[in-house]
């Protein structure tokens, strides 16, 4: 048995972005949400460009989903060790921004925008 630990710490700095806001916030309870993603990487040696995509849905049937959003990631990071330094964009959009939910309810998004941020990560490990 390889038993190994980690202590991980990190902070961001978000050093733009904005949130655009459509209309006042209608609040309604979504039974079993769930998000399916798509994440990739490449590097050499110690740097690294990754992306990701997901897509926050709702089971209408159980061969049928609801997807209302989107969220997508782009960044880069550098390893020199433990300590680990990056710059990520993430974007959110509404995937269908006025949707009819069965019995005549409309779901409207309230919101979609960006971040970008740069972050410091030091990981402690045992292997």
């Amino acid at each position: 048995m390889n038993l190994w630990w980690a202590l991980i710490i990190e902070t961001s700095l978000f050093f733009n972005g904005g949130i655009i806001q459509y209309q006042s916030p209608d609040y309604t309870i979504l039974e079993e949400p769930i998000t399916t993603s798509i994440q990739g990487e490449i590097g050499r040696d110690n740097f690294v460009l990754y992306g990701s995509v997901s897509v926050d849905m709702w089971m209408q049937e159980f061969t049928s989903y609801l997807p209302f959003n989107n969220q997508y990631t782009v960044g880069g990071r550098i390893t020199l060790g433990a300590l680990e330094i990056g710059l990520e964009h993430s974007c959110y959009h509404p995937m269908v921004p006025y949707m009819w939910v069965s019995p005549k309810r409309q779901i409207v998004p309230s919101f979609e925008g960006y971040l970008d941020r740069v972050y410091l990560r030091i990981a402690l490990k045992s292997r």
